[in-house]
């Protein structure tokens, strides 16, 4: 089960013989198939013990069903922004970008939102020319002023000039051997509360993207690409 945005929900439905209101339908990716659909759901149930609506949808791209749950409903009582939404089973989502740290540049948000938009739409053109944009948008923004005009291959490689990869591990490197409540937390000085302890793990995961799964993810492509077996198109003349 995995928690999904609350503001998925398109409409709502009052349950028959209960007063309180189940979700009408969802807007999220369907898990089976990818992309991004509205779920009509039906065979509404309220748990009051525990104050959820569940309910369940039929994609209408591929048909699969999805559960879904809705918590913090009670009878008589309006919406509050208390409500969340699960659903079963669960999506192969990508990175939320309103989760990106504020130092990641407004147009490598709108350019990273398109190209995933696209892809869960099933744009596969779409996604292909928005996934270079944003490729162009991470290295260009890491450049100067007046070297943001170049090719992608040529950004990539301006970049290492300008641009020290290892600096973001070196600053961790010096947290944690300094007296910083980050070095406390670490070499277990301090206990953290929950969400110190979420943003640890958060940390953890970011940094086995970096070094453990991107090098990988790379080399993986590069072998489907080479096999042809990646079902790239052949554009003819």
């Amino acid at each position: 089960m995995k928690q999904i945005d609350v503001t998925g929900i398109r409409s709502w439905i009052t349950i028959p013989k209960v007063k309180v209101e189940g979700p009408k339908a969802i807007g999220t990716v369907c898990t089976f198939c990818s992309e991004q659909v509205v779920f009509t759901t039906q065979g509404h149930y309220f748990d009051q013990p525990r104050s959820v609506v569940s309910c369940t949808g039929s994609c209408p791209s591929c048909k699969n069903l999805t559960h879904f749950w809705v918590t913090e409903l009670k009878i008589d009582r309006p919406r509050d922004s208390s409500m969340q939404l699960y659903m079963r089973p669960v999506p192969d989502v990508f990175l939320d970008v309103t989760t990106f740290d504020t130092d990641v540049p407004e147009p490598l948000r709108r350019a990273f939102t398109s190209a995933v938009d696209a892809c869960n739409s099933g744009n596969n053109t779409a996604t292909a020319v928005l996934c270079r944009r944003t490729l162009e948008v991470i290295f260009t923004h890491l450049l100067p002023e007046d070297k943001r005009n170049l090719g992608l291959a040529d950004s990539i490689l301006e970049v290492e000039k300008h641009a020290d990869m290892s600096e973001p591990l070196g600053k961790l490197a010096v947290a944690i051997k300094s007296d910083s409540k980050l070095g406390a937390l670490f070499e277990l000085e301090q206990e953290p509360d929950h969400a110190t302890s979420r943003s640890m793990v958060k940390l953890l995961e970011y940094l086995v993207l970096y070094l453990y799964l991107l090098p990988g993810d790379i080399l993986k492509l590069e072998q489907i690409l080479s096999s042809g077996e990646s079902g790239v198109a052949d554009s003819g003349d």
